[in-house]
């Protein structure tokens, strides 16, 4: 009889700690549960607040993006290369987004919101594409343009300078025209009895009295008024024959050019005839050989003629 209630008492004490296990079980299996599903959710917060500040960063960056753009000392190669940059940057938090999701990191409703920025994103990665797709165009355009410009305005500075170079060529061949012609040449000397002979040679006795004569051509393209013709008479040493008369004047080149007479007459577009005598210059004796008689007017040479003196 006293044996029974000894037994019924470790059979109490045994449930009391089957009781007692099974609910410590529970508790550490609910605790752990707790503690997993506190940590999911903490590290999905973390998750989600890593990756969203990553999104806003790169959301302003893109937004700065406009200041980048409109950047007219910035070209286009360099535009596009920041825009592909942030592209790929937009791209790898897509991909992010969506291994969060295959490894149950975030929740699917988290993961629908951030998608949400990344297409907004898209959308001005899209619209900003396309407004350098235009500006490249444009920039076609505007090269074109300038190539043409410039095509043009090297046609138009070659027909410039054609049309300057026929100008000068006129305005040339027209003053040209205009410079006076002397010819032909008349030589004479003198005779004691006051008679003027006209000869091509001449003894040196016979240069005391020595005349010369020649023919302003006529010439339409020339203007009237009053002329000189500077006359040159030039030994067989090619030095200028003068006495006081002679004297320098400059020609059409700037050069000084020395004269051995002058003789003034007017010109009025027709033939006009000129005489001029010749005296010996004072201590001066014509040598042997072939002397020259040149004429200058308005700077230039007009015309010459020679005579021999044995």
């Amino acid at each position: 009889m006293s044996a029974e209630p000894a037994k019924k008492m470790n059979t109490g004490q045994i449930i009391s700690i089957l009781l007692i296990v099974i609910l410590g079980a529970g508790l550490a299996f609910f605790a752990v549960k707790y503690m997993g599903e506190k940590a999911k959710n903490e590290e999905q917060e973390l998750n989600i607040e890593n990756l969203t500040t990553e999104i806003e960063d790169l959301e302003t960056d893109i937004e700065e993006f406009k200041t980048d753009l409109e950047n007219k000392d910035l070209d286009i190669q360099e535009k596009e290369r920041l825009l592909e940059e942030k592209e790929q940057l937009l791209q790898e938090k897509q991909r992010k987004i969506d291994q969060l999701v295959k490894q149950n990191k975030i929740s699917s409703a988290d993961a629908a919101e951030l998608r949400g920025k990344v297409e907004q994103m898209e959308y001005y990665i899209k619209k900003y594409q396309k407004e350098i797709e235009e500006l490249k165009v444009q920039v076609k355009v505007l090269t074109y343009e300038k190539d043409s410009l410039i095509k043009g305005t090297d046609s138009l500075g070659g027909l410039v300078r054609k049309t300057k170079v026929a100008l000068a060529e006129t305005e040339g061949q027209l003053n040209a025209a205009k410079i006076l012609s002397a010819r032909p040449f008349t030589f004479y000397r003198k005779k004691s009895s006051g008679k003027v002979i006209d000869q091509s040679e001449f003894r040196r006795g016979q240069m005391e009295d020595f005349k010369v004569c020649f023919d302003i051509a006529q010439n339409l393209a020339a203007d009237r008024g009053r002329r000189t013709a500077y006359v040159q008479m030039i030994d067989p040493s090619g030095n200028v024959v003068k006495d006081n008369d002679g004297g320098t004047f400059k020609n059409y080149a700037g050069e000084t050019v020395t004269y051995s007479a002058t003789a003034g007459f007017e010109f009025d577009k027709v033939a006009t005839n000129i005489c001029m005598d010749f005296p010996t210059p004072s201590g001066y004796e014509y040598g042997k050989g072939n002397h020259v008689v040149r004429v200058w007017c308005d700077g230039y040479d007009i015309g010459e003629a020679s005579f021999n003196v044995k």
